[in-house]
């Protein structure tokens, strides 16, 4: 089958191929690309949710944890304030003097309790006493509430103090209300009071708005993609009842009880949860409220559902641009078929031999581009036919040249041979040696069969060399080599440090050797990576300006007599040979030295 399809696709026509091409090649992967994309954005949505439910548990559970501490720390203090009590517990009529000094006083203290925190929204004390007489809005009959639940829990609890969660206040005939004018869900921490400590007197209440006490709980009301719930170990769950998560969704919570029962493992976690078709998310907390856990509910679709929609769009819009694109590269293949059959016609006459064929295609496309550099091919096929014609003859003429001046050089050695012959027969073994050494060199030189040499090939060299120089200066040139006879055997560059050593001579010792010996000291060593060869001479050294100038000289391209040659010829060989890494440095110090270093490969 797969070859049925490939045999007729090569039979199909350039165009076909083309259509074909272009959706297998670009519509497909973009197409692919797309799906990948869209699942690791949504594995990462996810994730992202995650982290930010994880961090609005924490945040919920520091505000949960501050304002339970806030309400407790007030109810030990009315708890606390004898006064209070006393007046609350008290056996007889009191006076209008000690109604008036009692709410100057104590009352004042309770009041400024709840003005001095801003989210508090009451602190209630209800009294049995028939002698206390109601003071708005702070002491109130325990009648108006003996028949609530949360009253009757509270006595239970004795002297522990009791949570009623999202509650109306609406138990004392007046309502906390909102500026719609309905009543506001609060929270109360409610405790019985004794006085002395068997007495019952009555109950301490403290509220507080729900939406301040859960803020996290009660922002973004109109996000329809999470809910944070708090629920206790009785199923009962406290959550935003005007969240838009809670208005849309078919959410059972009697079911999501208990598989909230059957997976909560620990202090804090998550698991996914399905009510029907819809899965979500669970991310749970232990809450501060004793038996009770935060817990934010994800519905992983509405978290996603931005991101199939742009797919879906994406999609839509890729298979339609390329529909449109296919009909466009079908007229315009076939435009550009007609210039290309005249280039494949004018390739079947060079390919016969005809390299003054003319191509009648001009334009600046990629058409007119490939018929361009045919014509530029086939005039540079002529040129280089040309051309190797003339370096034949260039070279039949340098290998006649070359033979000339190997006869030439060859006559020049053997004559300084019979001179030097003629020296030591005189017994003028100065000129003698002087012109061994002369000879060697002009062999060394000569002899340019390899561009590397054995480094004792070149010591030998710089050996004649200074042979030669000391017949010209009044005092010795003492040459030492401190080069381990391992590193003899390596091969360097040819003639890269007799022109170094030249250069020490002429523009190091030059001067010194009028009045006195001079030294060159020749080291070589290397480390895992480098070899070092070192030159070295005692002689004027060079001054700081100087120096800096000298540098910048070897590393530019300028051609400067000033300074010389032979040392950036050597330079560049090096960088040439062995890569830009390599080359030479200098160090010196007016007055004392100058040491050139070549950096080569170990």
């Amino acid at each position: 089958m797969i070859k049925k399809l490939i045999a007729k696709f090569n039979n199909t026509t350039l165009v076909k191929k083309f259509l074909i091409s272009y959706i297998s090649i670009i519509a497909v992967p973009i197409l692919a690309v797309v799906s990948i994309s869209y699942g690791t954005i949504q594995k990462r949505n996810r994730e992202d949710s995650l982290k930010q439910s994880d961090y609005k548990l924490d945040a919920e559970y520091q505000n949960i944890y501050r304002n339970m501490s806030i309400m407790g720390n007030i109810i030990q203090i009315v708890i606390n304030n004898k006064e209070m009590l006393a007046f609350i517990g008290g056996t007889e009529e009191y006076s209008t003097e000690d109604l008036v000094k009692f709410n100057n006083t104590t009352y004042k203290d309770i009041v400024h309790l709840q003005y001095n925190n801003a989210m508090i929204e009451g602190i209630n004390i209800f009294t049995d006493n028939e002698k206390v007489k109601e003071i708005w809005p702070l002491i109130y009959r325990e009648n108006r509430i003996k028949d609530n639940q949360w009253f009757q829990k509270t006595l239970e609890n004795n002297t522990k103090v009791y949570w009623d969660i999202n509650h109306l206040d609406n138990d004392i005939n007046k309502a906390v209300v909102t500026n719609e004018g309905e009543p506001n869900l609060i929270v109360s921490l409610n405790r019985e009071l004794r006085y002395p400590e068997d007495k019952h007197i009555g109950v301490v209440r403290i509220n507080m708005a729900s939406k301040n006490f859960f803020p996290k709980m009660y922002e973004n009301p109109n996000d329809d993609s999470n809910e944070m719930l708090l629920v206790n170990k009785n199923g009962k769950m406290y959550g935003n009842k005007d969240n838009a998560f809670e208005q849309n969704a078919k959410f059972n919570k009697t079911k999501f009880f208990k598989s909230f029962q059957d997976k909560v493992k620990g202090n804090d976690g998550m698991f996914s949860y399905n009510d029907g078709f819809t899965e979500y998310t669970v991310v749970y907390k232990v809450a501060p409220i004793e038996d009770c856990y935060l817990v934010n509910i994800i519905d992983i679709g509405k978290v996603n559902s931005s991101i199939k929609y742009t797919r879906n769009l994406f999609v839509i819009g890729t298979v339609f641009l390329i529909g449109m694109l296919s009909l466009i590269i079908y007229y315009i293949t076939n435009i550009i078929l007609r210039r290309l059959y005249i280039i494949i016609k004018s390739l079947k006459k060079v390919r016969g031999g005809d390299l003054n064929v003319e191509i009648p295609v001009y334009s600046n496309d990629e058409i007119g581009l490939l018929a361009h550099h045919f014509r530029q091919l086939v005039n540079k096929i002529n040129v280089l036919i040309k051309d190797s014609i003339d370096k034949k003859t260039v070279t039949k003429e340098a290998e006649l040249k070359a033979l000339k001046n190997q006869l030439d050089a060859h006559f020049l050695y053997n004559t300084l041979e019979n001179i030097r012959m003629m020296a030591e027969i005189e017994e003028n073994y100065t000129v003698s040696d002087s012109l061994a050494s002369l000879g060697e060199m002009m062999r060394y030189n000569m002899k340019w069969d390899r561009d590397y040499v054995p480094l004792f090939e070149e010591i030998n060299h710089i050996k004649n060399y200074i042979a030669l120089m000391a017949i010209r200066f009044e005092h010795n040139i003492s040459l030492r080599i401190n080069i381990d006879e391992r590193l003899m055997d390596k091969d360097v560059l040819k003639l890269s440090l007799q022109p170094l050593v030249e250069n020490a001579v002429k523009h190091g010792l030059s001067k010194k050797l009028v009045k006195e010996d001079g030294t060159i000291v020749v080291d070589g060593k290397e480390d895992k990576e480098f070899t070092y060869i070192t030159i070295t001479d005692n002689g004027c050294g060079i001054d700081e300006a100087s120096l800096i100038e000298l540098k910048e000289f070897l590393n530019s391209s300028e051609q400067n007599t000033k300074h010389g040659l032979g040392m950036k010829n050597v330079n560049e060989r090096i960088k040439i040979y062995y890569g830009e890494y390599y080359g030479i440095d200098i160090v010196s110090k007016k007055g004392y030295f100058t040491k050139i270093i070549l950096k080569l490969p170990r």
